[in-house]
């Protein structure tokens, strides 16, 4: 592999973050790559509330594992929807992202929760990133409740602290958005061991 890494390195299968910038505000979507060809690849094509997004006249870009297994983010993509996928091109060559704190995995783990000395209680961690983690209760909590989410997992013990800061309501349960006050130590190696988890899995 030459110096420059280009998006049709990205592994195949790997779950990707799709970010996308509109009237200086940013949001982060999750996709698979379903394909890689020459020139462009294919992702699957992420849904908010049963509908499928559209990138048009958005300024895109997308970060994921490369072949080398290093993380890369392209930017300056172009996403159109083709038969019900997406196929992305991005000319420019990625660069590489030295920490994952922009970088969301899904993981759906079980894990113990106390906030302000309350009993703890157990939740859901949704996803995570070296910054943050998304978490699932039918507890009502509070945006700037202080937290600590505790989970075991590949092995690994993690220890969250952090402050919720949004909340999305859900019918029967409402999913919050925790920022870490302190960065756990081992999360970004933990981030890239369950990356690798789940590329294995999936390739059977």
């Amino acid at each position: 592999m030459s110096d420059m890494v280009y998006i049709t390195e990205l592994q195949m299968d790997a779950e990707v973050t799709i970010s996308c910038r509109v009237h200086d505000r940013t949001a982060d979507f999750r996709a698979k790559v379903s394909r890689v060809s020459d020139t462009f690849i294919c992702l699957d094509i992420p849904r908010v509330d049963g509908k499928a997004l559209t990138f048009d006249g958005v300024s895109t870009s997308i970060t994921g594992l490369a072949n080398d297994g290093i993380l890369y983010k392209f930017s300056d993509c172009v996403i159109g929807l083709f038969k019900g996928v997406y196929v992305v091109k991005s000319m420019k060559p990625g660069k590489k992202v030295n920490r994952r704190g922009s970088f969301r995995i899904g993981i759906s783990v079980v894990a113990s929760m106390i906030r302000n000395g309350d009993d703890a209680i157990n939740v859901y961690v949704k996803d995570v990133s070296a910054t943050g983690c998304a978490i699932t209760t039918a507890k009502p909590l509070n945006v700037g409740d202080e937290i600590c989410v505790k989970f075991t997992d590949m092995g690994m013990s993690l220890v969250m602290i952090g402050r919720i800061v949004r909340m999305e309501e859900h019918e029967d349960k409402n999913v919050y958005g925790i920022q870490f006050s302190k960065q756990p130590p081992n999360i970004e190696n933990y981030i890239n061991m369950k990356q690798r988890e789940i590329l294995r899995k999936k390739r059977g």
